[in-house]
Protein backbone atom coordinates (compact mmCIF):
# COMPACT_ATOMS: atom_id res chain seq x y z
CA UNK A 1 0.00 0.00 0.00
CA UNK A 2 1.30 3.34 -0.93
CA UNK A 3 2.08 5.95 1.65
CA UNK A 4 -0.73 8.18 0.34
CA UNK A 5 -3.37 5.47 0.77
CA UNK A 6 -2.08 4.55 4.26
CA UNK A 7 -2.25 8.18 5.35
CA UNK A 8 -5.91 8.27 4.29
CA UNK A 9 -6.77 5.07 6.28
CA UNK A 10 -5.25 6.28 9.60
CA UNK A 11 -7.73 9.16 10.11
CA UNK A 12 -10.60 6.85 9.23
CA UNK A 13 -9.54 4.37 11.92
CA UNK A 14 -9.15 7.18 14.45
CA UNK A 15 -12.61 8.48 13.69
CA UNK A 16 -14.00 4.97 13.96
CA UNK A 17 -12.36 4.49 17.36
CA UNK A 18 -13.53 7.88 18.60
CA UNK A 19 -17.00 7.38 17.15
CA UNK A 20 -17.33 3.90 18.59
CA UNK A 21 -16.08 5.05 21.99
CA UNK A 22 -18.44 8.02 21.98
CA UNK A 23 -21.38 5.85 20.98
CA UNK A 24 -20.53 3.39 23.73
CA UNK A 25 -20.26 6.24 26.22
CA UNK A 26 -23.62 7.58 25.12
CA UNK A 27 -25.13 4.13 25.50
CA UNK A 28 -23.65 3.83 28.98
CA UNK A 29 -24.90 7.29 29.91
CA UNK A 30 -28.34 6.48 28.58
CA UNK A 31 -28.35 3.24 30.53
CA UNK A 32 -27.22 5.10 33.65
CA UNK A 33 -29.93 7.71 33.21
CA UNK A 34 -32.54 5.01 32.66
CA UNK A 35 -31.36 3.22 35.79
CA UNK A 36 -31.30 6.44 37.84
CA UNK A 37 -34.89 7.14 36.84
CA UNK A 38 -36.07 3.56 37.24
CA UNK A 39 -38.31 2.22 39.99
CA UNK A 40 -35.56 -0.17 41.13
CA UNK A 41 -33.16 2.72 41.79
CA UNK A 42 -35.84 4.69 43.63
CA UNK A 43 -36.63 1.63 45.72
CA UNK A 44 -32.92 1.19 46.47
CA UNK A 45 -32.62 4.83 47.55
CA UNK A 46 -35.81 4.55 49.61
CA UNK A 47 -34.40 1.62 51.58
CA UNK A 48 -31.01 3.31 51.99
CA UNK A 49 -32.65 6.55 53.12
CA UNK A 50 -34.78 4.68 55.65
CA UNK A 51 -31.66 2.96 56.99
CA UNK A 52 -29.79 6.27 57.27
CA UNK A 53 -32.73 7.90 59.08
CA UNK A 54 -32.98 4.92 61.43
CA UNK A 55 -29.28 5.26 62.28
CA UNK A 56 -29.53 9.03 62.72
CA UNK A 57 -32.68 8.97 64.87
CA UNK A 58 -32.44 5.60 66.55
CA UNK A 59 -36.06 4.79 65.69
CA UNK A 60 -37.69 2.38 63.32
CA UNK A 61 -38.29 4.19 60.02
CA UNK A 62 -40.81 3.54 57.26
CA UNK A 63 -40.96 5.37 53.90
CA UNK A 64 -43.99 4.73 51.71
CA UNK A 65 -42.79 6.07 48.36
CA UNK A 66 -39.71 7.88 47.05
CA UNK A 67 -39.39 9.77 43.75
CA UNK A 68 -36.10 11.16 42.39
CA UNK A 69 -35.80 13.65 39.51
CA UNK A 70 -32.07 13.81 38.72
CA UNK A 71 -32.35 16.41 35.93
CA UNK A 72 -34.20 18.84 38.21
CA UNK A 73 -32.05 17.99 41.27
CA UNK A 74 -35.09 17.40 43.43
CA UNK A 75 -36.69 14.50 45.25
CA UNK A 76 -39.87 13.81 47.16
CA UNK A 77 -41.05 11.18 49.59
CA UNK A 78 -44.42 10.26 51.08
CA UNK A 79 -45.56 8.34 54.12
CA UNK A 80 -42.49 8.79 56.32
CA UNK A 81 -43.00 7.31 59.80
CA UNK A 82 -40.50 7.25 62.67
CA UNK A 83 -41.41 4.96 65.57
CA UNK A 84 -39.95 5.84 68.96
CA UNK A 85 -40.31 4.25 72.38
CA UNK A 86 -44.09 4.65 72.57
CA UNK A 87 -46.37 1.63 72.91
CA UNK A 88 -47.40 -0.22 69.77
CA UNK A 89 -51.02 0.98 70.07
CA UNK A 90 -50.01 4.66 70.38
CA UNK A 91 -49.36 7.24 67.67
CA UNK A 92 -45.74 7.12 66.42
CA UNK A 93 -43.11 9.66 67.46
CA UNK A 94 -43.12 11.37 64.05
CA UNK A 95 -45.01 11.15 60.80
CA UNK A 96 -44.63 13.21 57.59
CA UNK A 97 -47.22 13.04 54.85
CA UNK A 98 -45.11 14.55 52.06
CA UNK A 99 -41.63 16.04 51.81
CA UNK A 100 -39.96 17.67 48.79
CA UNK A 101 -36.36 18.87 48.58
CA UNK A 102 -34.53 20.87 45.93
CA UNK A 103 -30.74 21.26 45.84
CA UNK A 104 -28.12 23.16 43.88
CA UNK A 105 -24.60 21.96 43.11
CA UNK A 106 -22.15 24.86 43.15
CA UNK A 107 -18.64 24.58 41.72
CA UNK A 108 -17.06 21.96 39.48
CA UNK A 109 -13.72 20.90 40.95
CA UNK A 110 -14.87 21.36 44.58
CA UNK A 111 -18.63 21.05 44.35
CA UNK A 112 -20.81 22.19 47.27
CA UNK A 113 -24.42 21.24 47.79
CA UNK A 114 -26.84 24.01 48.72
CA UNK A 115 -30.39 23.42 49.86
CA UNK A 116 -32.61 25.50 47.59
CA UNK A 117 -35.90 24.61 49.24
CA UNK A 118 -37.45 22.10 51.60
CA UNK A 119 -41.22 21.66 51.72
CA UNK A 120 -42.76 19.54 54.46
CA UNK A 121 -46.48 18.81 54.43
CA UNK A 122 -48.63 17.22 57.12
CA UNK A 123 -45.91 16.62 59.71
CA UNK A 124 -47.07 15.12 62.99
CA UNK A 125 -44.97 15.06 66.16
CA UNK A 126 -46.11 13.03 69.16
CA UNK A 127 -43.82 13.63 72.15
CA UNK A 128 -44.44 11.84 75.45
CA UNK A 129 -42.71 12.58 78.75
CA UNK A 130 -43.06 9.62 81.11
CA UNK A 131 -43.25 9.85 84.94
CA UNK A 132 -39.56 8.91 85.28
CA UNK A 133 -38.54 11.85 83.09
CA UNK A 134 -37.72 9.76 80.00
CA UNK A 135 -39.42 10.34 76.65
CA UNK A 136 -40.49 8.35 73.64
CA UNK A 137 -37.91 10.20 71.54
CA UNK A 138 -35.49 7.64 70.08
CA UNK A 139 -31.76 8.08 70.51
CA UNK A 140 -29.28 7.99 67.60
CA UNK A 141 -27.51 4.66 67.27
CA UNK A 142 -24.20 6.41 66.69
CA UNK A 143 -23.12 9.28 68.94
CA UNK A 144 -22.67 12.56 67.15
CA UNK A 145 -19.08 13.27 66.23
CA UNK A 146 -17.42 16.26 67.81
CA UNK A 147 -16.94 19.25 65.62
CA UNK A 148 -19.32 21.90 64.41
CA UNK A 149 -22.52 22.47 66.30
CA UNK A 150 -25.84 21.59 64.68
CA UNK A 151 -26.59 25.30 64.39
CA UNK A 152 -23.34 26.01 62.55
CA UNK A 153 -23.96 23.08 60.23
CA UNK A 154 -27.42 24.39 59.49
CA UNK A 155 -26.10 27.87 58.71
CA UNK A 156 -23.43 26.42 56.42
CA UNK A 157 -26.20 24.72 54.47
CA UNK A 158 -27.68 28.16 53.66
CA UNK A 159 -31.18 26.81 53.11
CA UNK A 160 -32.95 29.09 50.65
CA UNK A 161 -36.53 28.41 51.80
CA UNK A 162 -38.02 25.93 54.25
CA UNK A 163 -41.77 25.59 54.71
CA UNK A 164 -43.88 23.40 56.97
CA UNK A 165 -47.62 23.24 56.34
CA UNK A 166 -50.66 21.57 57.87
CA UNK A 167 -48.75 20.16 60.82
CA UNK A 168 -49.86 18.61 64.10
CA UNK A 169 -47.92 18.78 67.37
CA UNK A 170 -49.10 16.62 70.27
CA UNK A 171 -47.23 16.97 73.57
CA UNK A 172 -48.10 14.68 76.49
CA UNK A 173 -46.31 15.38 79.75
CA UNK A 174 -47.27 12.44 81.93
CA UNK A 175 -45.06 13.79 84.71
CA UNK A 176 -45.90 17.50 84.70
CA UNK A 177 -43.33 18.76 87.21
CA UNK A 178 -44.02 22.43 86.45
CA UNK A 179 -47.05 22.36 88.70
CA UNK A 180 -48.10 24.73 91.48
CA UNK A 181 -49.56 21.84 93.45
CA UNK A 182 -46.61 19.48 92.89
CA UNK A 183 -48.89 16.97 91.23
CA UNK A 184 -47.89 14.46 88.61
CA UNK A 185 -50.72 15.19 86.21
CA UNK A 186 -50.73 14.75 82.48
CA UNK A 187 -50.29 17.95 80.47
CA UNK A 188 -51.58 17.89 76.91
CA UNK A 189 -50.81 20.37 74.17
CA UNK A 190 -52.17 19.90 70.68
CA UNK A 191 -51.84 22.23 67.71
CA UNK A 192 -53.37 21.66 64.29
CA UNK A 193 -52.44 23.34 61.01
CA UNK A 194 -48.91 24.15 62.13
CA UNK A 195 -46.95 26.15 59.56
CA UNK A 196 -43.30 27.24 59.49
CA UNK A 197 -41.51 29.34 56.89
CA UNK A 198 -37.76 29.78 57.14
CA UNK A 199 -35.56 31.83 54.80
CA UNK A 200 -31.81 32.39 54.76
CA UNK A 201 -30.66 36.03 54.82
CA UNK A 202 -27.05 36.63 53.82
CA UNK A 203 -24.79 38.94 55.84
CA UNK A 204 -24.98 42.60 54.86
CA UNK A 205 -22.72 45.23 56.37
CA UNK A 206 -22.86 45.06 60.16
CA UNK A 207 -25.78 42.60 60.08
CA UNK A 208 -24.64 38.95 60.37
CA UNK A 209 -26.18 36.16 58.33
CA UNK A 210 -29.44 34.93 59.78
CA UNK A 211 -32.53 32.85 59.25
CA UNK A 212 -35.90 34.58 59.31
CA UNK A 213 -38.55 32.29 60.79
CA UNK A 214 -42.32 32.69 60.72
CA UNK A 215 -44.34 30.20 62.76
CA UNK A 216 -48.09 29.76 63.08
CA UNK A 217 -50.47 27.25 64.63
CA UNK A 218 -54.26 27.22 64.53
CA UNK A 219 -56.65 25.32 66.76
CA UNK A 220 -54.22 24.68 69.59
CA UNK A 221 -55.65 23.19 72.77
CA UNK A 222 -54.05 23.13 76.21
CA UNK A 223 -55.43 20.88 78.94
CA UNK A 224 -54.32 19.00 82.04
CA UNK A 225 -55.39 15.59 83.25
CA UNK A 226 -57.64 15.43 86.34
CA UNK A 227 -58.10 19.18 86.08
CA UNK A 228 -59.93 21.35 88.57
CA UNK A 229 -63.72 20.94 88.13
CA UNK A 230 -64.09 24.58 87.05
CA UNK A 231 -61.17 24.48 84.61
CA UNK A 232 -61.73 23.67 80.94
CA UNK A 233 -59.32 23.14 78.04
CA UNK A 234 -58.11 26.43 76.57
CA UNK A 235 -58.28 26.81 72.80
CA UNK A 236 -56.75 29.39 70.51
CA UNK A 237 -54.02 30.06 67.96
CA UNK A 238 -50.51 31.48 67.84
CA UNK A 239 -48.21 33.43 65.51
CA UNK A 240 -44.48 34.06 65.93
CA UNK A 241 -41.68 35.83 64.07
CA UNK A 242 -38.06 35.03 64.91
CA UNK A 243 -34.63 35.99 63.59
CA UNK A 244 -31.90 33.47 64.37
CA UNK A 245 -28.16 34.08 64.07
CA UNK A 246 -25.27 31.79 64.95
CA UNK A 247 -25.08 33.24 68.47
CA UNK A 248 -28.39 34.94 69.21
CA UNK A 249 -32.15 34.67 68.80
CA UNK A 250 -34.45 37.68 68.42
CA UNK A 251 -38.12 37.07 69.09
CA UNK A 252 -39.69 39.88 67.11
CA UNK A 253 -43.23 38.92 68.00
CA UNK A 254 -45.13 36.09 69.64
CA UNK A 255 -48.92 36.41 69.68
CA UNK A 256 -50.93 33.96 71.77
CA UNK A 257 -54.68 34.27 71.29
CA UNK A 258 -57.20 32.42 73.44
CA UNK A 259 -60.75 32.15 72.24
CA UNK A 260 -64.08 30.92 73.51
CA UNK A 261 -67.55 30.82 72.07
CA UNK A 262 -69.37 34.08 72.61
CA UNK A 263 -66.30 35.86 74.08
CA UNK A 264 -63.98 38.29 72.33
CA UNK A 265 -60.51 36.90 71.56
CA UNK A 266 -57.79 37.64 74.14
CA UNK A 267 -54.29 38.22 72.74
CA UNK A 268 -50.98 38.29 74.61
CA UNK A 269 -47.88 39.61 72.82
CA UNK A 270 -44.31 38.65 73.78
CA UNK A 271 -41.04 39.95 72.35
CA UNK A 272 -37.47 39.54 73.50
CA UNK A 273 -33.89 38.56 72.83
CA UNK A 274 -31.54 35.76 73.83
CA UNK A 275 -27.88 36.61 73.19
CA UNK A 276 -24.60 34.73 73.54
CA UNK A 277 -25.65 31.09 73.64
CA UNK A 278 -22.50 30.12 75.57
CA UNK A 279 -23.22 32.67 78.35
CA UNK A 280 -26.91 33.44 77.84
CA UNK A 281 -28.42 36.78 78.67
CA UNK A 282 -31.98 37.70 77.82
CA UNK A 283 -34.68 40.34 77.98
CA UNK A 284 -38.39 40.16 77.30
CA UNK A 285 -41.52 42.28 77.16
CA UNK A 286 -45.01 40.92 77.78
CA UNK A 287 -48.08 43.00 76.92
CA UNK A 288 -51.67 42.19 76.28
CA UNK A 289 -54.49 40.09 77.66
CA UNK A 290 -54.02 36.77 79.41
CA UNK A 291 -56.96 34.42 79.82
CA UNK A 292 -56.56 33.40 83.47
CA UNK A 293 -57.84 29.93 82.67
CA UNK A 294 -54.39 29.30 81.18
CA UNK A 295 -52.87 29.19 84.68
CA UNK A 296 -54.44 25.79 85.37
CA UNK A 297 -53.16 23.84 82.35
CA UNK A 298 -49.77 25.60 82.27
CA UNK A 299 -48.82 25.75 85.97
CA UNK A 300 -51.38 23.52 87.66
CA UNK A 301 -52.75 26.52 89.59
CA UNK A 302 -56.53 25.89 89.58
CA UNK A 303 -57.72 28.75 91.78
CA UNK A 304 -58.36 31.30 89.00
CA UNK A 305 -60.93 29.60 86.75
CA UNK A 306 -62.07 32.84 85.12
CA UNK A 307 -61.04 36.39 84.43
CA UNK A 308 -58.95 38.45 82.06
CA UNK A 309 -55.56 39.87 83.09
CA UNK A 310 -54.09 42.84 81.24
CA UNK A 311 -50.29 42.54 81.56
CA UNK A 312 -47.53 45.07 81.00
CA UNK A 313 -44.31 43.38 82.15
CA UNK A 314 -40.61 43.61 81.33
CA UNK A 315 -37.83 41.27 82.40
CA UNK A 316 -34.15 40.57 81.93
CA UNK A 317 -31.57 38.17 83.25
CA UNK A 318 -28.41 36.14 82.79
CA UNK A 319 -27.49 32.79 84.24
CA UNK A 320 -29.63 32.20 87.32
CA UNK A 321 -30.16 35.92 87.99
CA UNK A 322 -33.26 37.67 86.70
CA UNK A 323 -35.81 40.33 87.51
CA UNK A 324 -39.23 41.24 86.18
CA UNK A 325 -41.36 44.33 86.83
CA UNK A 326 -44.66 45.67 85.62
CA UNK A 327 -48.35 46.15 86.23
CA UNK A 328 -51.37 43.85 86.18
CA UNK A 329 -55.03 44.76 85.75
CA UNK A 330 -57.66 42.03 85.98
CA UNK A 331 -61.35 42.14 85.04
CA UNK A 332 -63.95 39.64 86.12
CA UNK A 333 -61.36 37.66 88.06
CA UNK A 334 -62.17 34.81 90.41
CA UNK A 335 -60.40 33.00 93.22
CA UNK A 336 -61.72 29.59 94.20
CA UNK A 337 -59.67 27.87 96.88
CA UNK A 338 -59.92 26.20 100.25
CA UNK A 339 -62.51 28.19 102.22
CA UNK A 340 -62.70 30.99 99.64
CA UNK A 341 -65.04 31.41 96.68
CA UNK A 342 -64.83 34.90 95.18
CA UNK A 343 -66.00 36.04 91.75
CA UNK A 344 -66.38 39.25 89.77
CA UNK A 345 -63.27 40.98 91.13
CA UNK A 346 -61.53 43.92 89.45
CA UNK A 347 -57.88 44.10 90.48
CA UNK A 348 -54.90 46.41 89.95
CA UNK A 349 -51.36 45.65 91.19
CA UNK A 350 -47.67 46.25 90.65
CA UNK A 351 -45.45 43.18 90.38
CA UNK A 352 -41.75 42.63 91.02
CA UNK A 353 -40.13 39.21 90.79
CA UNK A 354 -36.55 38.01 91.08
CA UNK A 355 -34.84 34.80 92.08
CA UNK A 356 -35.32 35.54 95.80
CA UNK A 357 -38.72 37.18 96.18
CA UNK A 358 -42.07 37.98 94.64
CA UNK A 359 -43.61 41.33 95.59
CA UNK A 360 -47.15 42.27 94.61
CA UNK A 361 -47.71 45.82 95.82
CA UNK A 362 -50.31 48.57 95.53
CA UNK A 363 -52.97 45.90 95.26
CA UNK A 364 -56.54 47.18 94.96
CA UNK A 365 -59.26 44.54 94.60
CA UNK A 366 -62.72 45.99 93.95
CA UNK A 367 -65.73 43.83 94.80
CA UNK A 368 -68.61 43.65 92.34
CA UNK A 369 -70.98 44.44 95.24
CA UNK A 370 -69.03 47.53 96.25
CA UNK A 371 -66.03 48.31 98.45
CA UNK A 372 -62.44 47.26 97.96
CA UNK A 373 -59.52 45.49 99.61
CA UNK A 374 -56.04 47.02 99.24
CA UNK A 375 -52.67 45.80 100.40
CA UNK A 376 -49.40 44.05 99.57
CA UNK A 377 -48.13 40.48 99.19
CA UNK A 378 -44.53 39.44 99.86
CA UNK A 379 -43.20 35.92 99.20
CA UNK A 380 -39.55 35.14 99.94
CA UNK A 381 -37.74 32.06 98.61
CA UNK A 382 -40.74 31.61 96.34
CA UNK A 383 -38.85 29.75 93.61
CA UNK A 384 -36.70 27.55 95.78
CA UNK A 385 -33.04 26.85 94.95
CA UNK A 386 -32.06 27.49 91.35
CA UNK A 387 -30.58 24.60 89.38
CA UNK A 388 -26.88 24.31 90.13
CA UNK A 389 -27.01 26.68 93.09
CA UNK A 390 -25.50 25.74 96.45
CA UNK A 391 -27.96 24.79 99.16
CA UNK A 392 -27.02 25.06 102.85
CA UNK A 393 -28.33 22.37 105.14
CA UNK A 394 -27.32 20.67 108.35
CA UNK A 395 -24.83 17.82 108.12
CA UNK A 396 -26.42 14.35 108.44
CA UNK A 397 -25.98 12.57 111.77
CA UNK A 398 -23.00 10.29 111.99
CA UNK A 399 -23.83 6.67 111.26
CA UNK A 400 -22.56 4.38 114.03
CA UNK A 401 -21.26 1.04 112.89
CA UNK A 402 -22.88 -1.97 114.59
CA UNK A 403 -20.63 -3.96 116.85
CA UNK A 404 -20.46 -7.64 117.63
CA UNK A 405 -20.56 -10.72 115.52
CA UNK A 406 -23.31 -9.26 113.29
CA UNK A 407 -21.26 -6.29 112.16
CA UNK A 408 -20.18 -8.02 108.97
CA UNK A 409 -23.71 -8.89 107.93
CA UNK A 410 -25.46 -5.62 108.75
CA UNK A 411 -25.25 -2.79 106.23
CA UNK A 412 -26.58 0.71 106.67
CA UNK A 413 -28.87 1.38 103.70
CA UNK A 414 -28.98 5.03 102.55
CA UNK A 415 -32.45 6.55 102.45
CA UNK A 416 -33.42 7.34 98.89
CA UNK A 417 -35.03 10.74 98.44
CA UNK A 418 -37.27 11.52 95.52
CA UNK A 419 -36.85 14.67 93.47
CA UNK A 420 -40.20 15.94 94.77
CA UNK A 421 -39.21 15.35 98.41
CA UNK A 422 -35.88 17.09 97.81
CA UNK A 423 -37.65 20.05 96.24
CA UNK A 424 -40.08 20.36 99.14
CA UNK A 425 -37.26 20.04 101.69
CA UNK A 426 -35.23 22.83 100.13
CA UNK A 427 -38.16 25.04 99.22
CA UNK A 428 -39.45 26.95 102.28
CA UNK A 429 -41.54 29.99 101.40
CA UNK A 430 -41.85 32.84 103.87
CA UNK A 431 -44.85 35.04 103.23
CA UNK A 432 -46.70 38.10 104.45
CA UNK A 433 -50.02 39.54 103.29
CA UNK A 434 -51.24 42.98 104.39
CA UNK A 435 -54.85 43.79 103.55
CA UNK A 436 -57.07 46.73 104.37
CA UNK A 437 -60.85 46.47 104.01
CA UNK A 438 -62.78 49.57 102.96
CA UNK A 439 -66.59 49.56 102.86
CA UNK A 440 -66.82 45.89 101.94
CA UNK A 441 -70.26 44.46 102.61
CA UNK A 442 -70.38 41.84 105.34
CA UNK A 443 -72.54 39.65 103.11
CA UNK A 444 -69.86 39.82 100.40
CA UNK A 445 -67.23 38.45 102.81
CA UNK A 446 -69.61 35.77 104.10
CA UNK A 447 -70.43 34.75 100.53
CA UNK A 448 -66.70 34.25 99.89
CA UNK A 449 -65.71 32.38 103.05
CA UNK A 450 -68.87 30.75 104.42
CA UNK A 451 -71.29 28.04 103.41
CA UNK A 452 -75.10 28.10 103.66
CA UNK A 453 -76.90 28.95 105.91
CA UNK A 454 -74.18 31.31 107.20
CA UNK A 455 -73.71 33.35 104.03
CA UNK A 456 -76.69 35.64 104.57
CA UNK A 457 -77.30 36.59 108.21
CA UNK A 458 -79.51 39.60 107.51
CA UNK A 459 -77.10 42.19 108.91
CA UNK A 460 -76.52 45.41 106.96
CA UNK A 461 -72.92 46.26 107.73
CA UNK A 462 -69.79 47.56 106.01
CA UNK A 463 -66.41 46.15 107.03
CA UNK A 464 -63.40 48.47 107.47
CA UNK A 465 -59.95 47.86 108.92
CA UNK A 466 -56.59 46.14 108.54
CA UNK A 467 -55.55 42.49 108.62
CA UNK A 468 -52.09 40.92 108.54
CA UNK A 469 -51.27 37.29 107.74
CA UNK A 470 -47.78 35.81 107.75
CA UNK A 471 -46.10 32.42 107.78
CA UNK A 472 -42.62 30.93 107.55
CA UNK A 473 -40.93 27.89 106.04
CA UNK A 474 -44.04 27.11 104.02
CA UNK A 475 -45.58 25.58 107.16
CA UNK A 476 -49.29 26.19 107.73
CA UNK A 477 -48.70 25.63 111.47
CA UNK A 478 -46.71 28.89 111.58
CA UNK A 479 -49.55 30.93 110.05
CA UNK A 480 -50.62 33.89 112.16
CA UNK A 481 -53.47 36.28 111.38
CA UNK A 482 -54.19 39.55 113.16
CA UNK A 483 -57.30 41.55 112.33
CA UNK A 484 -59.04 44.60 113.75
CA UNK A 485 -62.20 45.24 111.80
CA UNK A 486 -64.91 47.82 112.35
CA UNK A 487 -68.52 47.08 111.37
CA UNK A 488 -70.43 50.17 110.30
CA UNK A 489 -74.05 50.33 109.26
CA UNK A 490 -74.58 51.91 105.81
CA UNK A 491 -76.49 55.20 105.61
CA UNK A 492 -79.28 53.48 103.70
CA UNK A 493 -79.49 49.79 104.74
CA UNK A 494 -81.26 47.44 102.29
CA UNK A 495 -84.85 46.60 103.07
CA UNK A 496 -85.26 43.65 105.37
CA UNK A 497 -81.73 43.84 106.80
CA UNK A 498 -80.81 44.95 110.32
CA UNK A 499 -78.14 47.70 110.62
CA UNK A 500 -75.17 46.44 112.64
CA UNK A 501 -72.22 48.29 114.21
CA UNK A 502 -69.32 46.99 116.25
CA UNK A 503 -65.65 46.02 116.33
CA UNK A 504 -64.07 42.64 115.68
CA UNK A 505 -60.53 41.88 116.87
CA UNK A 506 -59.08 38.47 116.10
CA UNK A 507 -55.71 36.81 116.46
CA UNK A 508 -55.04 33.40 114.99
Amino acid sequence: MSEAKESRVQPRRSWLWWGGGGALLLVLLAALVLWLTSASFENLVRKELAAKLATATGGRVEIGTFLWHPFNLDAEARGIVIHGKEAADEAPYARIGHIRVEISILGFFTPKIRLRSLDIEQPQIHLIVYPDGSTNQPKPRKPASKGKSALDTFFDLKAGLLTVEDGLFDFENRAAKFDFQNRLEQLNFKANDVSVQLAYVAAAGANPESFHVELGARDFMLSRGAAHPLARPVEGYMQATLDLTRDAAYLRSLRLTARSKGIEDRTLEVSGMLADFTHPRWNATVKGDLDMRLLEPITGYPNTPEGLAHLDLTGEGHGGIFRSDGTVHADGAAYVGTGVDAHGITLDAKVHADAEQLRITSVVARMHTGGNISGDVLLQNWLGPLPGADVMRAAPPEQKKPRGFLHRKLKVQPIKESALERKNRDHHVNGRVDANFKDVKLDTILDMVSTPPFQRLGFASLVNGPTVAQWSNGDVNTLSVNAKLNLNAPSQPPAGEVPANGTVEATY
